[in-house]
This record gives structure tokens, sequence and C-alpha cells, in this order.
């Protein structure tokens, strides 16, 4: 497009930003309508068919696709296991990203409260989440 076309356009008249085929004639109309006039979700996809069909098929198509993303995840979250309360060294490390021998210096040390049943040490969640905390500069 060259300059002499640029100027010689004149802005859209209020009629004009009211015809949906002006929107083909000019790019800005558009968005001025959006402004003046707000559209609500089903006057947004009758504008969206109305202008090219391919292009809502495949707005369809990505959305049925999320759609069933979504439903995957949610299924899995909802399904998710039971999550201990006590946990092992072995599991505790993990949690902490850390060694097991440093979990067991940390024990030794009485950094980490335990729970013990015979020789069997645990590690309670909250315990372990109030260290973070306590150590988190």
């Amino acid at each position: 497009m060259s300059k002499q076309q640029v100027t010689e356009r004149k802005p859209p008249t209020r009629a004009a930003l009211i015809d949906p085929l002006s929107v083909l004639q000019f790019p800005t109309t558009l968005a001025l309508k959006a402004r003046m006039f707000p559209m609500n979700s089903a006057e947004r996809m009758a504008s969206a068919e109305s202008v090219d069909p391919t292009i809502s098929f495949f707005v369809k198509a990505v959305a049925g696709e999320v759609a069933a993303l979504l439903k995957r995840d949610i299924a899995k979250l909802s399904l998710a296991e039971v999550q201990p309360v006590l946990l092992d060294v072995k599991q505790a490390a993990v949690y902490l990203g850390r060694s097991e021998q440093s979990v067991q210096h940390l024990i030794f040390q009485k950094d980490l409260p335990v729970v013990r049943s015979g020789r069997r040490v645990h590690l309670h969640r909250r315990d372990l989440d109030s260290w973070i905390e306590k150590n988190t500069y």
C-alpha cells in the first residue's frame, strides 16, 4: 500500500461500524466496534463464523482437544493416591531433596523431630514443612 492510499482512506462512519462487511474493508473497524459495542460470547462466536468458516472449524477443533486434555488431567487429580503423613528416612530425603545420610544427620543433631516405633524412625510431614520454613532465607 502506498502512502497516497493510506492518506486518502477516511475513518469509518458509525454505519460502517455496525455493518459486519465493513470489517473486511477496514481492519481497524473491528477494534473500534469492539470498544463501542462490546459483544457477548455468543455474538463473538457468530461473528467469527461469519468471517471465515475454516478458522471457526480449527478453533472448535482446538477447543475440543483442550477440553479433552483438561478432563483427563482433572480425572487424574481426583484419583490421586493418598499421601502418607509419616515418612521413613528414605521418603523424607526425597521429600526434602537431600540424601538419606543428611536426613539421618539432621535427626542425630535433633534438628528434625522423629516418631519412633521400636527401631523404626518416621518423620511427620508437618515437621518437615516447618523445618523447610524455618530454614528458608
